[in-house]
């Protein structure tokens, strides 16, 4: 776990790099692309976990321990994480919300339930892709929870929880519902995090 921290901080340290770079210079078409290649170097650079070595998860009186399993972020780190998940391209955002699904960025949490109300179209890659990015994010947020809580999304609901039922796309009214069963999920787990709904 030590070594999966060091990696996530020096992948971090690329978009910091950019970010002070962004205070520097006016060429924004630049700044872009070349946050866009950090982001993708990070991706090629992330850890790929071998089969059978995944992240141990302990239960302790049916709980189960979550300190030494989640990534941690400096408030820095986070803030620009946010700003690209909500205000990033439509491939920015599909990269930082794999990045969250790799990582388990603990903090990005309720931002990651935030994007279910985006309706932004996800990028394509050949004939596959997620379709939009809210429904990337309910899974990952799936993936994330049993993680977290041990419990599968047949047992937690898959049409309460995902968009899986409508082939990944969903009226406004759906991702609300979808939204507001995540957020109601958080608020209850989340006095085990530092972060909540702002």
């Amino acid at each position: 776990m030590d070594k999966e921290r060091m990696i996530f901080r020096g992948q971090m340290s690329h978009f910091r790099d950019q970010d002070e770079d962004a205070n520097c210079t006016c060429h924004s078409s630049l700044l872009l692309f070349n946050k866009l290649l950090h982001i993708l170097l990070i991706f090629i650079l992330l850890p790929i976990i071998p089969p059978g070595c995944e992240k141990k998860q302990d239960r302790i009186n049916g709980s189960v321990e979550r300190s030494s399993h989640f990534t941690t972020v400096t408030d820095h780190e986070l803030e620009m994480l946010k700003k690209i998940l909500h205000k990033g391209t439509p491939r920015e955002k599909e990269e930082i919300l794999n990045l969250f699904g790799n990582q388990d960025i603990l903090a990005l949490v309720p931002d990651v339930i935030m994007v279910i109300l985006d309706d932004t179209p996800s990028p394509r890659h050949g004939d596959t892709g997620w379709g939009t990015v809210y429904h990337q994010a309910a899974t990952v947020l799936c993936e994330f929870a049993f993680k977290w809580d041990g419990i599968s999304l047949k047992e937690r609901g898959r049409r309460e929880y995902s968009f899986y039922d409508e082939g990944g796309v969903a009226t406004a009214a759906r991702r609300r519902e979808v939204f507001e069963n995540w957020r109601a999920w958080w608020e209850k787990n989340q006095k085990y995090s530092r972060r909540n709904f702002r």
